[in-house]
């Protein structure tokens, strides 16, 4: 299925774009999403409330792990974004489970939650088939 967004001013129709995937939200979920499908060269439309939040982490700046750090990997291994940037904007390593052998061995980055948005926008935004657009959230009571 292909969508269509279509922007108007005043009723006239500005342009009108056909995506072949479109992800709503820009953290570093999104981010990853939306980069990926652009490379293997979909037609992407990328959809955040604030421009200066795509890249932002959860409140837990950490990747690794035994769990996340065999998710990190298998996201690099498929040329992923993730991997790369933590080790630009790591501000410490940590080995995991050192004392109870080497099946649960898992190392951790602290992350500086800043340096990760901003690498994280410089490395997403190049991408020449992923178009990035506002999407006005609107909350109401009913």
């Amino acid at each position: 299925m292909r969508l269509a967004q279509t922007m108007y001013n005043g009723g006239r129709m500005l342009n009108s774009m056909v995506y072949d995937v479109i992800v709503v939200g820009g953290g570093h979920a999104g981010c990853e999403a939306s980069a990926a499908s652009a490379r293997c060269g979909a037609q992407t439309l990328l959809l955040t409330h604030r421009m200066d939040k795509i890249g932002e982490m959860s409140c837990n700046p950490s990747f690794g792990g035994i769990g996340k750090g065999h998710l990190i990997r298998e996201v690099d291994a498929m040329d992923g974004l993730c991997g790369r940037i933590c080790d630009k904007s790591a501000i410490t390593y940590n080995a995991l489970n050192v004392g109870q052998g080497p099946a649960v061995l898992g190392l951790r980055a602290q992350i500086d939650r800043k340096l990760y948005k901003k690498h994280m926008q410089e490395v997403h935004f190049p991408y020449s088939r992923l178009m990035l657009s506002l999407f006005p959230f609107v909350l109401y009571e009913r």
